[in-house]
């Protein structure tokens, strides 16, 4: 695996702009043709996801100050004192939101070998979709915040930032349809609720003690493990993420990009695709001097999405032959059961 691949998503982004302001005009007419650019687009946004599973995406209009300011956000939240975050604590939601701290181990990813690695080093706090109107479901509810006598600006920055990942997961999802040889509007009926996850993280830096070796087995900030849901949007302040070559199972760090957000996808992607597309493996280690900040947005599509293999003769984007015999390897199923059951086994 070379640098990860950048994607530009200006194409789609502007696209996204005109069909707003012209949405009168085009509520009845067949979806336009998609331009040369959002084409080279689409094949970029395949190759990626064939070869990579993950990818760089810039020009995706989240406002640089706001991707600062919930940095910032996340910081002062892990930096508030411990009684402070224990009143947040995830035990007390019943769907495991709120703060976790690095003892508590609720929030170790690869719990297979948490005997062997010890639990991950890392602080973090979970938000999820809140019930609106008529979208509601087992995995949509209630979530904490910290006093606002503390962090005055907290929930206001944090709403903020969720709105706009869920914009951007939408153009995303054209993207990814495009990609497919699919009508660019494929997704968007599965993204109108979807049951999306935000975490912000803190990975503390490894003591001095530790050379490089005992650090990799001894502090490890998140253990190897693949993202279970549609696709993931990332931001991070240092380094510290690594990804899973799929070519050569080499471990490669992913650098640190000024203004871009990392995309992969999760397991749900792959079998939506039939495994064309990848859910690579990955793994965090902060070598760093200083605290690693990150905030991954999960989004997990609508929770009655359904989720049939597609399988498409479509060669607009270089198609292929992605399966030997052109047949489903997985049944049908929907967005909220297999990720309340990949859920179910991260806690055991």
């Amino acid at each position: 695996m070379s640098d990860l691949p950048i994607i530009d998503l200006g194409p789609l982004l502007n696209k996204s702009r005109s069909e707003k302001r012209n949405n009168d005009a085009s509520a009845s007419s067949k979806t336009e043709d998609i331009t040369p650019e959002q084409k080279e687009l689409a094949k970029q946004i395949r190759n990626a996801c064939k070869n990579h599973g993950f990818f760089y995406i810039c020009n995706h209009g989240v406002d640089e100050g706001l991707m600062r300011k919930t940095m910032q956000s996340a910081r002062e939240l892990f930096l508030l004192p411990e009684e402070e975050k224990v009143k947040i604590s995830s035990k007390n939601n019943p769907l495991f939101r709120g703060y976790i701290s690095t003892s508590d181990g609720l929030h170790t990813c690869n719990s297979k070998k948490k005997k062997e690695v010890g639990l991950d080093q890392k602080e973090s706090f979970t938000l999820g979709a809140e019930a609106e109107g008529p979208f509601t479901s087992p995995m949509h509810g209630p979530n904490q915040w910290p006093c606002p006598e503390s962090l005055p600006n907290f929930r206001d920055t944090v709403e903020e930032y969720w709105n706009a990942q869920l914009t951007l997961c939408r153009v995303i999802a054209r993207g990814l349809s495009l990609s497919l040889g699919l009508d660019q509007n494929f997704f968007e009926p599965h993204l109108s609720s979807p049951v999306a996850q935000m975490v912000l993280l803190s990975y503390p830096p490894p003591p001095s003690s530790l050379d490089d070796t005992v650090c990799r087995t001894k502090h490890t900030g998140c253990g190897e493990h693949t993202d279970c849901g549609f696709l993931t949007i990332l931001t991070q302040d240092s380094p510290g993420l690594e990804v899973k070559d799929p070519q050569t199972d080499e471990w490669k760090p992913v650098k640190v990009l000024e203004n871009m957000f990392v995309v992969n996808l999760g397991d749900m992607a792959a079998r939506w695709t039939n495994d064309a597309y990848k859910s690579t493996k990955h793994r965090v280690y902060n070598q760093n001097d200083s605290v690693r900040y990150s905030i991954p947005f999960f989004c997990n599509c609508n929770f009655e999405a359904p989720v049939k293999c597609i399988l498409t003769d479509d060669d607009s984007c270089d198609k292929g032959n992605d399966k030997a015999d052109g047949s489903a390897k997985y049944e049908e199923t929907t967005a909220g059961a297999y990720i309340m059951e990949r859920l179910g086994f991260m806690r055991k």
